[in-house]
């Protein structure tokens, strides 16, 4: 876990950091109100972006109107830090609109990481997000 959070940091350093000789303005912070959970957007100076969260079902909307009013068509990098349904609702609503055309980091799908009381089920919520991600493995 410490590693997964220590790669976290230090993608989100490398967002912020992006050239920095070749950008203007700073980097900007969106929290989009979803009710209860959690979803934020970052944009780096050089316009990568990283989503981390989706928020509860629902909320896929919410994002993609932030996204529109910001004129992003897809973000580049998502994270989802725990598989609770208000944590990555909205993020399966994002990733099945086609907004996401990068890389997603989560903690992986070992019956560790599984979170008391939520199913392994290919239906499930969190199995439904980890067959997505697993089905858009772009080859190296």
């Amino acid at each position: 876990m410490t590693k997964k959070i220590a790669a976290l940091a230090a993608l989100v350093l490398l967002l912020l950091t992006q050239r920095p000789h070749a950008q203007a303005g700073s980097a900007r912070i969106y929290f989009v109100d979803v009710g209860t959970g959690a979803s934020t957007l970052i944009v780096s100076p050089a316009g990568k972006t990283l989503l981390v969260d989706g928020g509860p079902p629902g909320s896929g909307t919410k994002i993609a109107g932030l996204l529109d009013t910001l004129g992003i068509t897809t973000i580049d990098y998502t994270v989802i830090t725990h598989y609770h349904i208000d944590h990555m609702g909205g993020m399966i609503e994002v990733l099945n609109a086609g907004r996401v055309a990068g890389t997603s980091f989560d903690n992986g799908d070992d019956a560790g990481v599984q979170p008391p009381g939520t199913s392994t089920s290919a239906t499930s919520t969190r199995g439904t997000y980890l067959n997505y991600v697993a089905a858009r493995v772009i080859p190296a």
